[in-house]
């Protein structure tokens, strides 16, 4: 008899997220603040009782946001231009078997690259 056992849902044995930020140094009346990050992570599971069915977990994978900030001198007001999903990448945020009797397994795929922009207004 051989014993496998089950990984604990939605836990990746490893994720990493590595973020940057740089002010850029000209002499202007807004600061401008190129940022973004990359994080990765390893495969995960997403149901208990099969986990080996490829279509109920995600390989590993590494997704890339970015921002461009143009920020008032006192900080208190800022334009933020955003990609989410820079490279597009095309990955699972959730999965379900079918039900009984059914045929295929419901998919909930992550967003794609996403652009956008944001007002940020501090009162302090």
């Amino acid at each position: 008899m051989s014993w496998e056992i089950n990984r604990i849902l939605r836990a990746p044995k490893f994720s990493s997220r590595r973020q940057a930020d740089i002010t850029l140094p000209f002499d202007a009346p807004v600061n401008i603040v190129l940022g973004g990050y990359w994080r990765f992570q390893s495969k995960q599971f997403f149901y208990t009782t099969d986990q080996t069915n490829p279509l109920l977990w995600q390989d590993a994978y590494s997704i890339v946001n970015t921002t461009l900030t143009f920020q008032s001198k006192d900080e208190k007001a800022s334009l933020v231009l955003y990609a989410n999903n820079l490279l597009d990448l095309r990955y699972k945020n959730h999965t379900l078997p079918g039900a009984t009797g059914a045929t295929g397994n419901v998919v909930y795929w992550a967003a794609p690259r996403t652009i956008g922009a944001a007002l940020i207004t501090r009162w302090w």
